[in-house]
């Protein structure tokens, strides 16, 4: 079982790619927008899927996601396209390593964790949005990662503390 830990993670900038549906078609996704972003000598930092709906209560086809390039510096002018940016935020983070078909084991940890701890995922306080959703980092190009030896950062943003139950005496 992943270890699971609170931390403070810095902010991201980055361009995306929408997809709609299984979220194992996800990785596909970033090969046109690390394209575009080598095109324009952007420098990439990272690599990272948002993920916007419970696959437990979404139909497959409708699940939304997005395939995410982090950058630094600036976009050119004629670059078409508005970056979006993600805060400095705390989250709940989780290190899995093995098949691309257990990652959801990180997820289910996380979950399990958080309900333990009494803390808030984000997206259940203030709804589905880029800053709120859940997010997998990628040591580079999901694409090209080997299926049966991944390396996966998952991260979930949280609000605040539930309130504990009143003692009984």
């Amino acid at each position: 079982m992943p270890n699971v830990q609170l931390k403070t993670v810095p902010g991201l900038k980055y361009i995306s790619r929408e997809h709609r549906g299984p979220y194992a078609g996800l990785a596909a996704q970033f090969a046109p927008v690390y394209a575009w972003a080598k095109e324009r000598n952007l420098r990439v930092t990272g690599f990272f899927g948002l993920f916007y709906d419970d696959p437990e209560k979404v139909a497959e086809a409708e699940l939304r996601s997005d395939a995410c390039i982090a950058f630094s510096g600036v976009l050119p002018a004629d670059a078409g396209v508005t970056p979006r940016e993600i805060p400095v935020q705390e989250v709940a983070a989780a290190i899995y390593e093995g098949s691309s078909r257990g990652v959801r084991h990180a997820h289910e940890a996380i979950d399990r964790w958080l309900a333990e701890n009494r803390i808030e995922r984000a997206d259940h306080v203030l709804g589905a949005s880029h800053e709120t959703a859940s997010r997998e980092h990628y040591p580079y190009d999901p694409a090209r990662m080997p299926v049966n030896a991944c390396r996966v950062e998952v991260h979930v943003p949280v609000t605040r503390l539930r309130a504990r139950p009143p003692e009984r005496k």
